[in-house]
């Protein structure tokens, strides 16, 4: 009795965890929602060097539904500070920049 109560507690585990560990993908929608939320971010922050306004202020981001990720256009070196900011809003919207949907 004991043994097979082990057991059906060890099962009840095992499926549980899998239930709360299955991986979840936001809309195309959503996305959307947050690629537009977080650009309103980054054109809104005030960079702490001057030089540095421009990249922000051009910063631009779109979702790919052909390749289902987040592209934007910064790549020189003044983009880094923009893409981070947009990076963090975009895992604080709890979207990934990369395979953004699963269809």
């Amino acid at each position: 009795m004991f043994k097979s109560m082990i057991v059906w507690i060890g099962l009840l585990i095992m499926v549980g965890s899998n239930i709360a560990f299955a991986q979840t993908f936001p809309t195309e929608q959503a996305v959307q929602v947050a690629v537009k939320k977080c650009l309103d971010v980054v054109h809104g922050t005030t960079p702490h060097n001057f030089i540095l306004s421009s990249y922000y202020e051009n910063f631009d981001a779109f979702y790919n539904p052909a390749s289902k990720q987040v592209e934007f256009n910064g790549n020189a070196n003044g983009d880094l500070e923009p893409r981070f900011e947009f990076k963090k809003c975009m895992a604080e919207n709890k979207i990934p920049i990369t395979d953004v949907t699963n269809k």
